[in-house]
């Protein structure tokens, strides 16, 4: 509970209006943070993984995201031989973020949610260019719903430099 109490004291606000009273009126949600790094060993010192969805007009508050990087009611995959093929780890998927995860709104309301699950090969690679891999990085997308659920399983978004993603 100490990270929903902090992350409650943070969580970000966009696009605001101002009532009559002067207080701020929520357009929408919210999100603790737009940007997460999920699991520990790829994150700076003090950073927080969790992200927790916010909606004032329907009273929700929720962790989408703890702060291990796991995802919370993971909605499963839909159609995997999309980007199976080039994923190098071959070993069960789980529902935690390793790399970089992006949400990002849309018009409707809904946030899309962009995971990586495997980074392009250059990531691995030092100073000066050498342990790079081959692999191709793959991002899965689903969205979240104006309550705060996931709306479908995560699909291929982009597989190297094949974009797959279409609303």
């Amino acid at each position: 509970m100490y990270i929903l109490e902090n992350l409650k004291k943070k969580y970000i606000t966009t696009k605001g209006n101002t009532t009559e009273t002067g207080k701020t009126k929520s357009n929408g949600p919210q999100l603790s943070q737009w940007t997460t790094f999920g699991n520990h060993l790829y994150r700076r010192r003090g950073e927080v993984a969790a992200v927790e969805f916010v909606n004032e007009e329907y009273g929700i508050r929720k962790l989408i995201v703890d702060d291990n990087g796991y995802i919370l009611n993971y909605p499963g995959l839909k159609n995997p031989e999309e980007w199976l093929y080039a994923w190098e780890s071959k070993c069960e998927l789980e529902p935690q973020i390793r790399f970089r995860t992006d949400f990002e709104r849309m018009e409707d309301n809904t946030i899309l949610m962009v995971w990586e699950i495997q980074p392009d090969g250059r990531y691995w690679e030092d100073g000066d260019g050498f342990g790079g891999e081959s692999d191709l990085e793959i991002l899965l997308y689903t969205y979240l719903d104006e309550k705060g659920n996931f709306t479908a399983p995560f699909k291929a978004y982009k597989v190297g430099i094949k974009k797959l993603y279409n609303r």
